[in-house]
């Protein structure tokens, strides 16, 4: 992944601090971090518990000049667990502690440019087992808003949640193939036959963004000029307006794709479908006019590959695009491809999302430029898709000389597309029926020929059931014999159990042939373990070769189990469409169309059968059937929409956005939370309460009104909040300097968390009660013996206070802990040159 971030820190690094205890930093990045402690102390204190994890990989953005670097690079002795630190070129030329890191050093270190593509070379184990985090440095927590680590967090998070969205789809190629092989018996017409169908043409691709509300008038006074692509998705909101779109194009897979999009099955005899070989299989079965499908009909090498055109996402959007330059089509413009949340809004006026105000189910922080030269609000997903179409409309233009224009003056601005004005937009076409006419006739096939492509798949699949369960039983058996090719004595290589591997191994690698990316990209997870890292491929121990031959086989027989087991459904839906070819009797079928929950094949079946005669119970079967199927059409609670109520009430994903809206004090932001908060649905009403308050009370709190915001706060109860708002109290109790009523906030503080204790300690000693103060600290370390930092704190109280032979007493017993602390050494050595 490229990184286009042109940053500049105008960091100060001419003033270089060292504290007593020997750390070096420079004062601009670290401040007074580590002014009391010894960075040592600091991080076991906050960061030890990422050694603990099992097999890890933490990518730390900023070195805090070095030090947190150093700090690794002497404590990481777990072998299962990785760092990458990540900070500017400039630092890392001047901090004495970096001089030697870099990508071939332990821990790495890479700059600011560095391309998160080249994690997948080292540490592509840790990414399939998705055993992968972000770490913010010091610097970054202590980073101000518009300083250089926040802009350096800022540009890493985006660029690694980028790259690791990316992966973790590609990972998982399970729900695609699953539903290239449910769509198998219903995929019979490729869209390649409708090349050059629109030659010279002027096409619109509709999506579902929000700027689509403001093109509907002209798309639907033009519709008779343009070649309309329109999303699925959208086909409610095209009936609604009266639009007649010439293709819907189809992708997602996903089970709630069709409560979502099935509103296109009421387009059946106006429209042609497009859908990837992936698209919800009940969507494309239970459609029943022209359809034409993208891609290849099988993921594995076969006779008969079709060299089909492809639907590249990852949106609808970019897909129907695609479709519209692949069909010829001479000008293209975009409607309601906004990716971004344009004018505030996720999707169009009338959608799903939009009556659910579906903004507040996002916590992205991303942002991007719209076409009026704002920076607006995107999430990953969007953000991906924008780039992936300029990276497709610069090939198109090289190809075809296609020209693309964006009709929506808040949607994102798009590499090589200009915003156009649909008044200044002149169409040529007269009358679209001519270009369209011969497109229906492509999209059509003969019963025989359906009859014929079906047993044409029928045995494909029976061939590929035949391999995929042989190579199940082929991987087995290797496992079974992998535990014996070692003498569990002797260590020594066994002749008989390594060539019994060794042959069954061939087997399977001539069965699996140039399949391999296919098997494993099923779901990659199952061989993740064929990636660890070893010490020495070229002479790895016994136990390495046994644990890299039982990952990749239990990745072949997972892997094999599954694909047998779809093509097994596979199998029963060919052979159910080819009884609906035969059978005369919806009674039979109509079990069959339950079962799978597909109640439109009725009509499909009925189309094909208008001559057939039924007797009273057959023409019973059949209006159930079709009875069935208008219920499930015309239901609106759905799945979709409940995950849609779930996805605007989560409470963690508000809280996010109100944390970024009260650090950015944008007030506008936290109104809005606080009104959709106010109207959500709750299952617990006390903590929808308590979120209200919190809310409210930031919002007091941004705009002056203090008192009112302490008061307010107050009144919040689940402790989650409740915690937070006693936070922002203190903090409100110390910038007023009000320093006793902040003692009361801290107290209660400690109910929620012993370590509140550290700071009510401070703030004691602070008041003047130091005997108070150390109290508190020794209940502290009686319950956390292992706290350096306390017995620090406490050792420097006694120190101030002469209690020489207590604070040596307690910098022993830090040394029994941590033998080469900084801070106790050094204070040991203070109290022995007062003496």
């Amino acid at each position: 992944m490229k990184n286009d971030a042109n940053m500049k820190t105008d960091l100060d690094l001419n003033e270089i601090k060292k504290n007593k205890f020997g750390d070096q930093y420079f004062s601009e990045i670290n401040h007074l971090t580590f002014d009391k402690l010894p960075a040592e102390t600091l991080y076991s204190r906050d960061y030890n518990a990422l050694f603990d994890q099992d097999s890890y990989l933490y990518i730390v953005v900023g070195s805090d000049s070095g030090l947190f670097y150093e700090f690794v690079k002497k404590k990481n002795q777990n072998l299962d667990v990785a760092f990458l630190f990540i900070d500017y070129k400039e630092v890392i030329e001047s901090s004495i502690y970096l001089k030697q890191a870099g990508w071939n050093s332990t821990p790495k270190l890479v700059d600011e440019k560095f391309n998160f593509t080249d994690l997948l070379l080292t540490f592509k184990h840790f990414i399939l087992n998705r055993k992968i985090m972000l770490i913010k440095s010091y610097a970054v927590l202590d980073a101000t808003k518009g300083s250089a680590y926040e802009q350096l967090w800022h540009d890493v998070e985006l660029r690694f949640s980028q790259f690791i969205k990316g992966e973790f789809d590609a990972q998982s190629a399970k729900v695609f193939e699953v539903e290239r092989i449910y769509n198998a018996p219903d995929n019979l017409i490729p869209v390649k036959v409708l090349v050059k169908s629109l030659e010279g043409c002027d096409a619109v691709v509709l999506g579902g963004g929000p700027t689509l509300d403001e093109s509907m008038e002209w798309i639907k006074k033009n519709q008779s000029k343009l070649i309309i692509f329109a999303a699925a998705r959208i086909a409610n909101r095209m009936a609604y307006e009266g639009i007649i779109p010439d293709f819907f194009v189809s992708v997602d897979p996903f089970p709630w794709s069709f409560d979502n999009a099935k509103g296109v099955l009421a387009f059946s005899e106006q429209s042609v479908l497009i859908t990837s070989f992936h698209a919800q299989h009940r969507l494309v079965s239970q459609w029943r006019g022209a359809h034409v499908f993208a891609g290849e009909r099988f993921a594995w090498q076969h006779d008969g590959y079709i060299n089909n055109i492809s639907a590249p996402g990852p949106t609808v959007t970019n897909a129907a695009l695609h479709m519209a330059v692949s069909l010829g089509a001479r000008r293209v413009f975009l409607a309601g491809v906004d990716f971004c949340f344009a004018g505030g809004k996720t999707h169009e006026s009338l959608s799903e999302e939009a009556k659910a105000n579906d903004l507040y189910g996002y916590k992205s922080k991303m942002k991007l430029e719209d076409n009026s030269g704002n920076q607006v609000e995107t999430e990953p997903a969007f953000y991906s898709a924008k780039h992936a179409m300029e990276e497709a409309i610069r090939f198109y233009k090289s190809m075809a000389g296609v020209e693309v224009f964006s009709l929506g003056a808040l949607s994102a601005k798009i590499a090589a597309v200009s915003y156009m004005a649909t008044q200044d937009i002149l169409l040529s076409m007269e009358d679209k029926a001519t270009v369209m006419s011969p497109v229906f006739e492509k999209c059509q096939i003969t019963k025989e020929a359906r009859l014929q492509t079906l047993k044409n798949i029928e045995t494909e699949f029976n061939n590929q059931l035949k391999r995929f369960n042989k190579l199940n039983k082929l991987a087995t058996d290797i496992l079974n014999t992998i535990p014996k090719v070692y003498d569990q004595k002797t260590q020594q290589l066994k002749a008989k159990p390594a060539a019994q591997v060794s042959k069954t191994k061939n087997k399977v690698m001539h069965l699996i042939g140039n399949d391999g990316d296919m098997l494993v990209n099923y779901q990659a997870a199952f061989f993740a373990d064929s990636f660890k890292a070893v010490t020495d491929e070229n002479n790895m121990s016994n136990n390495e070769v046994s644990e890299q031959l039982t990952a990749f086989f239990q990745g072949v027989k997972f892997s094999s189990s599954h694909f047998s087991e779809a093509i097994e459904q596979g199998l029963k839906r060919v052979k159910n469409r080819i009884l609906e070819s035969k059978s005369t009797d919806p009674c039979e079928l109509l079990p069959i169309w339950r079962e799978s929950h597909e109640m439109g094949r009725a009509y499909i079946w009925q189309s094909s059968n208008l001559n057939c005669s039924l007797n009273e119970v057959q023409q019973a079967c059949l209006q159930t059937s079709l009875d069935e199927y208008e219920a499930e059409f015309s239901k609106k609670d759905h799945h979709y929409s409940k995950m849609l109520v779930k996805k605007v009430s989560n409470v963690a994903t508000l809280f996010q956005r109100a944390e970024e809206a009260y650090r950015n004090r944008n007030v506008i932001e936290l109104r809005g939370l606080f009104d959709h908060a106010n109207s959500m649905e709750s299952k617990e009403a006390s903590h929808k309460t308590s979120f209200v308050y919190f809310v409210q009370a930031m919002i007091e709190e941004l705009e002056g009104d203090i008192e009112d915001a302490i008061d307010i706060y107050l009144k919040v109860e689940m402790p989650f909040f409740r915690r937070i708002s006693l936070n922002r109290i203190l903090n409100i109790k110390i910038n007023q300097e009000k320093y006793e009523e902040a003692l009361f906030v801290l107290e209660a503080l400690c109910e929620y968390s012993f370590d509140f204790m550290l700071p009510y300690a401070d703030m004691l000693n602070l008041l003047g009660n130091r005997l108070a103060a150390m109290e508190v600290l020794g209940m502290y370390i009686s319950q956390k013996p292992e706290a350096i930092d306390a017995r620090l704190k406490l050792v420097q109280l006694q120190i101030e206070m002469d209690q020489k032979k207590e604070a040596k007493k307690i910098l022993n017993q830090v040394l029994d802990i941590s033998a080469e602390n900084k801070a106790a050494i050094h204070l040991l050595s203070q109290i022995d040159n007062s003496d």
